[in-house]
């Protein structure tokens, strides 16, 4: 494996969890989404006083909901805003129980339209959030993997339908878009190759005939290998 990289010096395959967590920044920097996710922020809100705090153990216990604290988003731990809209939704109720109890707490309450961007982006994420930890491990082989998970993607969990909202579509566009042009022809060829050799996957996941690949990737070799 070492011999065939070196053969390739000029290509590389970034960590495919951290290419992963860039393609959804796209979709978060969309302003109705961006709007949204920054209500979240009246997390700190909570985290600073402990009579809000206290208030919403209070609601939580009346609701029958599990008394589980919200979450910080941190910028730099991948798969951080899924986890912070999916614990703000399940706990929106008490949240806004707690908020509508204390009147100098108003302006921090979530508008409805920005609740319905939060469902819609949690909804979308929450099958990608599976792959950002399985897929940038140090320990397990993950190169073979990359192109079926990436067909996955971009064929299935990205795929628009037309009954979604069209905020949904855009969404989808933005991280489809970014993906696809975060690998290189050649880098495509390797993860193609990778995936061939691997008996899980084997040919069923390339783009061309085997053939075709094994070929590309010879040629490419023999322009990089000196002539004796």
């Amino acid at each position: 494996m070492t011999k065939a990289f070196e053969e390739f010096p000029d290509v590389w395959l970034g960590c495919f969890g951290h290419n992963l967590n860039l393609e959804i920044s796209k979709a978060l920097k969309i302003q109705r989404v961006e709007t949204a996710v920054r209500t979240c922020h009246l997390v700190q809100g909570f985290s600073r006083s402990w009579k809000r705090k206290r208030g919403l153990r209070e609601k939580q216990a009346a609701l029958t909901l599990p008394p589980l604290a919200l979450i910080h988003d941190v910028v730099t731990r991948w798969g951080s805003t899924y986890k912070i809209l999916e614990r703000f939704i399940s706990q929106q109720q008490a949240v806004c129980a707690t908020l509508a109890a204390e009147r100098g707490a108003w302006h921090l309450m979530p508008k409805d339209t920005d609740i319905v961007v939060m469902e819609q982006v949690c909804q979308l994420l929450e099958p990608l959030s599976k792959f950002t930890d399985a897929l940038c491990s140090e320990t397990r082989v993950t190169l073979s993997a990359i192109k079926p998970v990436l067909d996955h993607i971009t064929g299935d969990v990205l795929e628009e339908n037309e009954e979604e909202p069209a905020l949904t579509k855009q969404m989808k566009q933005a991280m489809r878009e970014d993906l696809n042009n975060r690998y290189t022809e050649k880098a495509k060829d390797v993860t193609q190759m990778a995936c061939f050799i691997d008996p899980r996957f084997k040919n069923n996941f390339l783009d061309a005939p085997v053939d075709d690949v094994v070929d590309r990737c010879v040629q490419e070799a023999l322009k990089l290998t000196p002539v004796q």
